[in-house]
This record gives structure tokens, sequence and C-alpha cells, in this order.
């Protein structure tokens, strides 16, 4: 209980609509906690769940300047405490319950512990650098539903959840959550309109809802005929693909044609809404095999009556795509994006100290750099050179500094890694993490394995995963390869830490004596 309540600390602030004050919470914590406990439990036991809990406001958020289509904001949901609080032991259960069963396929990367979109576009873009490597192309096929969460039907929902062996009392529970919800949303001026009913999706807002979901969508890697063990599922985000000989495109997008098939099938049966105007396609090859192949006189790519064109990128999971798995393209939506921050904290920053600004920078920036970069480790110079100058950028921000000025001891002063360093952080971390929890298997399965070295050098107690030979850049440069080199080159006794704090300290504390080296 103490765990819930403390863990909705940085999405709750002030009164919610039952009249509790967040603060009230957080400074009693340890006197209402067995109070709210039994509360709670009567509500599981009772199958019930609070009527007042299920009314929430709608804040709506700007995403751009002037908004002028309700799809240009992003709603945030404002919900009673007491039912944050309920809500987070309740997903804690749910999860628990799928996990410890197995119910949910390998592929689905959403809303699960160990999985990430790191995770996910690691595996995607692994396939596709092995295909490059055994000189085959590969077809990826992206899908988008509209509306997703909010279009779920109850009845099929709770139906899904029965085929997943929940009792009777869970469904109760969950049908007493799911149904009678309403909710108003607020204006520019902070006047509430009128509650409005939700007669289908899963609760904005509320923490079950997205594990909910994720339980739902599953089903429909098992309505492909061909891609189900290529494939990968986060939230409603699907990626379908398949490689193979380039003498072999045209049935390989006919194969494909026909998962998307499958999956619009699955999707009506399912009262989701296919978007076949954006699902988005593109083959991925080497720059040799691009210039041998002719991509318009290929068979189309036809999901629900709609020709998907072959674009040279695509942005999939926030990762920018390129035909030929370069990633220029994505360093120059890094490279937008800091400059966008960099613009606006101009405008608004010169006043705040140093201290102040390095938070900020931290925050809002960082971010940018750090986003799934475990999947493009190892760049080219020229993008690497490209990033540290943008970070230098940052750190010339924090100090008012001239652009003649030896950025290192101002780096070193900050204790913050370079991009390089951060990206050897970021995959060291995903590897010890999969190592030691597991997940996601489809992880675990890209890594080599693991021999004891006989060297010198290193004690025959320390394990290290076996070297590859390779013929392309692009696969040495993956996640795999690049996994081996950094692992194989870290100290024992990082390496043999038994927990993932334990590691993340000492391998920050490695990386930070390299800075001048990266």
């Amino acid at each position: 209980m103490l765990t819930a309540l403390r863990g909705m600390g940085r999405g709750a602030r002030g009164r919610s609509l039952d009249g509790v004050s967040f603060s009230y919470l957080q400074h009693s914590l340890e006197i209402v906690a067995p109070y709210l406990s039994t509360i709670f439990n009567a509500f599981i036991v009772s199958d019930f769940y609070p009527t007042s809990w299920k009314r929430s406001v709608i804040v709506p958020l700007n995403k751009v300047t002037r908004p002028a289509l309700p799809s240009q904001t992003r709603p945030v949901a404002n919900l009673p405490h007491l039912a944050r609080a309920c809500d987070i032991l309740l997903t804690q259960q749910i999860s628990s319950y799928l996990e410890s069963r197995d119910l949910l396929s390998s592929r689905q990367s959403g809303f699960r512990p160990g999985y990430s979109t790191q995770s996910a576009l690691i595996r995607i873009t692994e396939d596709i650098r092995k295909a490059i490597e055994e000189e085959r192309i590969t077809v990826l096929v992206l899908f988008d539903f509209k509306c997703a969460f909010d279009t779920i039907n109850h009845a099929t929902l709770l139906a899904r959840l029965r085929d997943l062996n929940f009792g009777a009392g869970a469904l109760r529970l969950l049908h007493s959550y799911l149904s009678g919800r309403s909710q108003a949303v607020v204006d520019t001026d902070g006047v509430a309109a009128e509650f409005v009913e939700c007669t289908s999706g899963v609760p904005q807002g509320s923490s079950p809802a997205p594990v909910l979901f994720a339980a739902y969508i599953d089903t429909v890697i098992a309505a492909l005929r061909h891609c189900s063990d290529t494939c990968m599922l986060f939230a409603d985000d699907l990626q379908i693909y398949l490689s193979c000989e380039p003498a072999d495109l045209n049935d390989t997008i006919g194969r494909l044609c026909e998962d998307a098939q499958a999956v619009l099938d699955w999707s009506r049966r399912c009262g989701l809404r296919l978007d076949a105007q954006k699902t988005q396609a593109i083959v991925v090859a080497s720059d040799q095999r691009h210039m041998r192949m002719d991509i318009g006189a290929c068979r189309p790519l036809v999901v629900d009556g709609v020709v998907v064109p072959f674009s040279s990128r695509v942005r999939d999971l926030g990762l920018v795509i390129s035909n030929n798995l370069a990633w220029t393209a994505h360093v120059n939506q890094i490279s937008s994006r800091v400059h966008g921050v960099l613009h606006r904290l101009r405008t608004r920053a010169r006043i705040l100290p140093a201290s102040v600004r390095s938070m900020l920078v931290s925050s809002l920036v960082l971010p940018h750099f750090d986003y799934v970069c475990a999947v493009f480790r190892s760049l080219p110079a020229q993008l690497d050179i490209r990033l540290r100058r943008l970070f230098n950028t940052a750190v010339r921000f924090i100090y008012g500094l001239p652009r003649d000025v030896a950025m290192l001891p101002y780096i070193e002063r900050l204790g913050w890694l370079t991009p390089a360093l951060r990206r050897d952080y970021f995959l060291g971390m995903q590897v010890q993490r999969s190592i030691l929890s597991g997940r996601p298997p489809y992880l675990i399965d890209l890594l080599p394995v693991r021999r004891v070295s006989t060297r010198a050098l290193r004690p025959t107690t320390v394990e290290a995963f076996q070297q590859e030979r390779i013929s392309t850049e692009a696969y040495g440069n993956g996640f795999k390869m690049s996994a081996v080199r950094m692992w194989n080159g870290l100290p024992r006794d990082i390496i043999e830490l038994p927990t993932l704090p334990l590691f993340k300290t000492q391998l920050r504390s490695h990386l930070v004596q390299r800075i001048g080296e990266r």
C-alpha cells in the first residue's frame, strides 16, 4: 500500500474530484495506509469499484502553438487520488498474473517489465541487419489503429480476459471498473463541461488500462499467417516484416498482403479500426542491393484496398529507419529537436543560474540523445561528431560559453557522459538487464553463447560473449556485435556484479573515466 501511494507521486498533484488533497495523503501515509488497505480490500472482495472514482476531468494539452483540431491536443486525465492508488495495486496483480503464467506473446513489448520500445526496435533492426549480412532484403510494414485505446468494446475485452482464465470475481470487479464511467473536458479558463458517459475504451489515465489493452490486442499476433515470429507489438503499434532473396520480393510482398488482410479482419472482429491511409512500408537493403532493384516495378502492397507506397524512410516508435539502415535521418531528427528545445530555453532561461539550466538541459535535452540509443550505438564518425557538437552546444548554453572554449573541463564538472559514452551506458544496461531478468526472450536469443575466457589477463571465472565473423558493416555495428565488444571489454569486477543498481553505478563510474577519450 505504501509503495502504491508513493508511486503516484509524480502524476498526482493538488486536489482531485473526490476532494482529497494529495499533499494530505503524502504527509499522512504511515497513518492512513492501514485504513486505505481495509477499504481497498473491501472493494476487491465485493467485486465493486466505487462509482465516485469513475469520474475524471480531461485537460487538453496543446501539441502545437494554436490547435485547431482535437487531434492537435494531448488529453490528460485527472482522476481521484484514491482511485489512482487502488489502480496501481490492481495493475500489479493483473500484470503479475499475466507474466507468471506467460499468457502474452513474447513479441508483445508494451507495458511489460523488462520490455521497452528500445528492446522492440533492437530486435527489428537486428533482424534487418542479419538479412543484410546474408545479402537479403527486408520488407517492413507498420500499421496504425485509429483511437485504439478509446474504441475497445468492454464485452469483448472481458471475454478476452475470460479466455485468459481470469476468475469470476476478477471479471466482475473489472466489469465494475470499466462500466459507468464519465468524463468532462476543461476549457482554457479551467471550467469543466458537462460529464459525458464513456461506453467504450479503457479508462484514460488509469494504470490498469494499458495492461488490459496489451492483453486485448495481443491476439492479433495469433491471426498472422506468415509473420507471427517476425512481428513486433508495442501498445497499438504493430510492425510485421519478412526477409527474402531479391528474386523472391514479389512473393514476399504477397505474403505480407495476406497478413495485412488478416490484421484488417482481426481489427473488424475486435471492434478496432485500422487506418490504411497511415500504414507505412519500406524495403530495407544494402546500398548495393538497392542499386540493382527497381522498387517501383514490384508488386504493390495493398491494405484495405489502399496501395501503400514504399518509402525511403519511416518513423517506427520514434526511430527514423532509412531504406539502407543509415542513421543520418534519425540524427537529423535529434538535431532538430535539440535545437528547438535550446531555442525555447534561450528565450526564457537567460536569467537562471547554471545549476537550474543544467537541470533543464538534463530533463529536456538529454532524453533526445538517449532515446533508443542502443539501437544505433556504433555510428559513422561524421554522425558521431555531429552529436558531440550538438552536445557541446547544450553545455555552452548552461555556462554561457563562447564557441572557442575547450569543453572537456565543463563536461567533467557536470559529470555527464558524452553522446558516444551515453550509448555505451544504455547498451550495457540493456544487456545486463536482459541477462539478469531473462527478458525479453527475443533479446536473450540474440546474445551469443557465453564462454569461459582462458586469457591470462582475464580470470577463468569471467564469462565473455563469443565473437562471430562478420562481412558487413551494418551487422558489425548492430546490437549483438556491439554488445559483444563492449561486454568483453568491461572489467571483471563490473560484469560479475549481481544486481542491476550496482552494475549501473559501477558502469557509469567506469565510463566517466573515459570522457577524455570519447
